[in-house]
């Protein structure tokens, strides 16, 4: 949870940035929807919905600051935070690797494009490691995490999450305005040179995920520890946000692509942030915001295992129902009833068993 800091507003009894939970769940609809549209007929396609991912490294910089800041100031162990955050990000992705490896038992079962026993085994092997899989190196489809495509993303947060946690005591202003300087600055010559941000994902960008990952998480961090008191926003601001974040993933700016990222990472997506820091939400808004923030991640890293599995079962069983037009928003519909029900029932209770055993573990020593 995020602790209160002055200028911030907050959810009254969770202690969370709503309206920045808001935008979450609307990142993470629109990357559901930009993989969703290439398999089932009724959906829309967000041109821009994989810049998500960018707005998803910058809010994590932003929020892990203001909960954990305070505890390296006190001393806290970097080790510590790194428990922390592996129980907060592992029994979702473990989930997903499951999930994973139903998938591929249910294509050696029907026959339908299964991968060789060893690329299976490796890809399950360093997935649960959170590690890219070397079986697709030097192939034409070549994603590192193949059991999970959307993991590479995770790879990278956790990348971040610990350069910033054994680099925090050094981490002061001076530093951490260079490190968002000179990433940025490499930032906008992956973007220019590549023609989009839209790296990172695939073993042949895979190095150039570091400057996509690193500048929006330190600026992240640099935009949280540099706010100033701002005035109070009422809930509709959060609805006015998410509605902007909508509009601007779905656009395809055609060849003006690469200024069009870089507008996006470098001042729509930190002005969205700033803003809805600032927004105390209230009533039905709240209630939305905290269900689209208890249920985005469980989206994000699940829903690509989930249309694999199903995929994998209408291929053989009923090819046509893809191409129905109810199809698509129906099956979007059940993935977010469902990850909420996930959250709920598993990750919630698993994460709560996690903290009490980690709470009863010995203290890791300072010395």
């Amino acid at each position: 949870m995020a602790e209160r800091i002055p200028g911030a507003q907050v959810t009254s009894e969770q202690g969370r940035f709503g309206a920045l939970d808001l935008l979450r769940g609307v990142a993470a609809v629109m990357v559901m929807f930009l993989h969703a549209n290439d398999h089932y007929a009724g959906l829309f396609s967000p041109q821009s919905g994989y810049l998500a991912v960018d707005l998803f490294f910058l809010l994590s910089g932003f929020v892990i600051a203001n909960a954990y800041d305070s505890r390296f100031n006190a001393g806290w162990h970097p080790l510590e935070f790194v428990k922390v955050r592996l129980i907060r990000l592992y029994p979702l992705y473990f989930l997903a690797i499951l999930m994973g490896a139903l998938k591929l038992l249910i294509q050696f079962r029907v026959g339908v494009s299964p991968p060789s026993m060893v690329d299976a085994g490796m890809d399950i092997g360093f997935g649960l490691f959170m590690l890219p899989s070397p079986s697709t190196l030097g192939h034409r489809f070549d994603p590192p995490f193949p059991i999970d495509l959307a993991a590479w993303s995770l790879f990278f947060e956790l990348i971040m999450n610990l350069a910033y946690a054994f680099a925090h005591k050094w981490l002061r202003p001076a530093v951490l305005l260079g490190v968002v300087a000179l990433s940025g600055a490499a930032l906008i010559i992956v973007i220019l040179v590549h023609g989009s941000a839209e790296v990172g994902n695939y073993w042949r960008t895979l190095a150039f995920g570091i400057p996509r990952a690193m500048f929006p998480f330190f600026l992240g961090i640099l935009i949280n520890r540099t706010r100033v008191p701002m005035p109070r926003l009422g809930s509709l601001w959060a609805l006015f946000l998410a509605l902007a974040l909508f509009v601007v993933l779905i656009v395809a700016p055609g060849s003006a692509r690469p200024l069009w990222d870089i507008g996006l990472i470098f001042v729509f997506f930190p002005v969205l942030v700033v803003a809805g820091s600032a927004v105390a939400v209230k009533g039905a808004v709240e209630r939305v915001s905290l269900f689209a923030g208890l249920t985005s991640y469980a989206m994000y890293v699940l829903h690509l295992p989930t249309m694999s599995i199903a995929d994998s079962i209408l291929k053989r069983l009923a090819p046509m129902w893809s191409k129905s037009p109810v199809f698509g928003p129906l099956f979007m519909a059940l993935i977010v009833v469902a990850c909420w029900a996930i959250d709920r029932f598993y990750d919630m209770p698993v994460r709560r068993w996690l903290s009490r055993r980690l709470r009863r573990a010995p203290k890791l020593s300072l010395g």
